[in-house]
């Protein structure tokens, strides 16, 4: 219900008017002067009932949340400040000071889902229109690295549920029966409490059997025009490969990238690391050829204190060659 408007009571020495012992050259006095408060009520007049418990003041609530934007604070903090600042509730239309909080901060929330965008975009041309032409600039100068970028990091485990997600919006779109969507297992999964990488590998487990269940469900028409948009990696790896994989990415190329830059970097061999065994036995077979020697003469000017530093792996290498040389 619309709150009643309350009588304006008459000035007394006793008891003056809050405005009357306020600086009227103070900057919040004399925008209040300015913005039009009879817009207000009449545009959401219509936004409240004619029966029920009466709501707050629609110049209360429109002035807390210029406040709020005016200040950059929280509704929690503006509330907190309209007791304590006299400025603040002459601002919202009091005539006598307040001692108790003018509402309960969820207040505003309510309010702000009351006017919906259509009422705070009154507000903000509301206030747009008290700087005239100032506000009409030629030029805006915007710092784009101060504002703040709507991008999430690309991990594995938010790819992977894109990709079931998905999986399961094709399926649903042509009518394909799916033996298990994983409508249930998925969020269990989520939110249970295991290693990363033991997550990831029963994620991707669910997402090439649904990936391999559209592939042998869908007619060919509707594959290939899933297709167009996506990278589908075919079946042209070797077979400890696609044991270690256990899945077909069937994403974007960007997806596709990330999901196998384990899986390259595991199958490749010019891509690990060697270790030390590997290159010590590279050294001395490039010995070998380059002097034409024995394996066994190149140990024996080895010093003899620096097998006591070396892996046991790499030890017993050298203790095999030994053996083999005598």
């Amino acid at each position: 219900m619309r709150a009643k408007p309350k009588k304006q009571p008459q000035g007394t020495f006793l008891c003056p008017d809050l405005l009357d012992q306020l600086d009227p050259k103070a900057p919040l006095l004399q925008l209040a002067r300015r913005i039009p408060w009879g817009r207000f009520e009449k545009e959401f007049a219509g936004l409240y009932s004619d029966q029920g418990r009466p709501a707050k003041p629609i110049r209360l609530m429109v002035g807390l949340m210029l406040l709020k934007q005016l200040e950059n604070l929280s509704d929690e903090r503006v509330v907190g400040a309209w007791k304590q600042n006299p400025y603040h509730q002459a601002f919202c239309g009091m005539t006598e000071f307040q001692w108790n909080l003018p509402c309960d901060p969820t207040d505003l929330i309510y309010f702000r889902k009351r006017i919906g965008e259509d009422g705070a975009r009154l507000i903000f041309e509301v206030s747009v229109e008290l700087h005239g032409d100032d506000a009409k600039e030629r030029e805006i100068t915007v710092d784009t690295t101060v504002q703040e970028k709507n991008v999430t990091f690309p991990t594995d485990l938010k790819l992977l549920t894109k990709v079931i997600e998905g999986c399961r919006k094709i399926a649903e779109s042509e009518g394909v029966g799916l033996r298990r969507s994983f409508r249930r297992t998925l969020p269990k999964l989520r939110l249970k409490r295991m290693k990363m990488a033991k997550k990831a590998r029963k994620m991707r487990t669910m997402a090439g059997a649904l990936i391999r269940e559209l592939r042998r469900k869908l007619p060919g028409e509707a594959l290939t025009r899933h297709l167009d948009g996506s990278t589908c990696t075919s079946g042209s790896r070797t077979r400890s490969e696609a044991t270690r994989t256990r899945s077909t990415a069937y994403t974007s190329p960007i997806f596709s990238a990330s999901l196998n830059a384990r899986r390259t970097s595991n199958t490749n061999p010019d891509a690990r690391r060697p270790s030390r065994s590997q290159k010590l036995r590279a050294s001395l077979s490039a010995r070998c050829r380059s002097t034409r020697t024995s394996t066994t003469a190149i140990r024996c000017r080895m010093p003899s204190n620096s097998v006591g530093r070396l892996p046991g792996s790499v030890r017993l290498w050298r203790s095999a060659i030994g053996a083999t040389g005598a």
